[in-house]
């Protein structure tokens, strides 16, 4: 387990989650400084840390812990693929997801062909 890894998959929740570092310590009951530190990856969380963070978070454990694990959540996964890159790469996923989104749509509004 990489804890620098770990603290940016806790970071992405929490942003899309809504929170601020403050609000996600009060709701796990831990200390503001510690949120931090497990986001910087300078703190490696416990078992007991990592399971309050998934449930307030709504993400499960394999995406915590192992990234883009199966049973992940999707939108975190996105995010995390969108990490570090620049913002013009960034506008090119999303209009790319916009298309694909646009393309599924329309197929599925179509009868099928025969």
């Amino acid at each position: 387990m990489d804890n620098r890894e770990i603290g940016t998959r806790i970071r992405l929740a929490r942003r899309d989650a809504g929170l601020t570092q403050e609000k996600l310590a009060e709701k796990i009951g831990v200390s503001t400084v510690f949120v931090s530190q497990l986001e910087s990856g300078s703190r490696a969380p416990g078992l007991e840390t990592l399971v309050k963070l998934s449930q307030t978070l709504h993400v499960s454990l394999d995406l915590l812990v192992l990234g883009g694990a199966p049973g992940g959540d999707a939108e975190a996964c996105l995010a995390a693929l969108v990490q570090g890159r620049s913002p013009r790469q960034r506008m090119l996923a999303v209009s790319l997801v916009r298309s694909l989104f646009a393309e599924m749509d329309r197929l599925d509004a179509e009868p099928p062909e025969c």
